[in-house]
């Protein structure tokens, strides 16, 4: 399709050949959480946007439309498993979305939204353990990140990500996107996903990785 704003240029429909599904192997505490194949660019950071604007719109077709600040849910799960709302669901045809339990608070959103979106698409992901600093004296992070391409526990992939999001949700918080800045970062408490969550993804290679 091709528009601008409402109104509508051109559109064609396209037939996409079918994904055969089926998971590879994973071999427990061997094999990364997954295998970067792709890298960020201006391309993926569209279709992220795209992707995150989709999964919170305050409306999909087929629901009433509700105000942003009622747009609530009580957790991830629910939003990636809406065929309407995730961009990415059921990518490779092995009903992985059913299987996955992504409840994060306020602080892990932005990292977890970037991870699942990184995995689907074989993108690189990194993060780093923070400390939280105290006054006076800002956050400090480990100087070697932990990445997809480390090893992790499960039998295929979609166990690999659950095991790798486990790390993730244990290691990230409020602070882990900040460690240069002497001033001490708005926290965030644990809360139900929202439209417009006031905890928005940061855009420091801390967590997205580049290559």
């Amino acid at each position: 399709m091709l528009g601008d704003g409402e109104r509508i240029l051109a559109c064609e429909q396209i037939e996409v050949r079918g994904h055969r599904g089926g998971l590879r192997r994973h071999e427990a505490d061997v094999d990364p959480a997954w295998q970067s194949v792709w890298r960020w660019d201006e391309d993926t950071e569209n279709l992220y946007a795209a992707f995150v604007e989709q999964l919170f719109a305050p409306t999909v077709e087929g629901q009433r439309e509700a105000p942003p600040e009622e747009s609530t849910w009580p957790n991830l799960s629910v939003l990636v498993r809406d065929p309407a709302r995730n961009l990415l669901h059921d990518h490779f045809g092995s009903h992985e979305d059913d299987r996955i339990r992504l409840r994060p608070d306020c602080a892990d959103l932005p990292y977890f939204l970037r991870a699942y979106f990184a995995w689907k698409l074989r993108l690189p992901f990194a993060f780093r353990a923070c400390g939280r600093g105290a006054d006076g004296q800002p956050p400090a992070c480990d100087v070697t990140p932990q990445h997809n391409q480390q090893a992790v526990p499960g039998t295929d992939e979609v166990n690999a990500f659950q095991e790798f999001s486990r790390v993730v949700a244990g290691t990230v918080h409020s602070a882990s996107a900040h460690p240069t800045r002497t001033r001490t970062p708005r926290t965030c408490t644990p809360c139900r996903s929202r439209a417009r969550a006031s905890c928005r993804a940061p855009s420091l290679p801390t967590h997205t990785g580049t290559s």
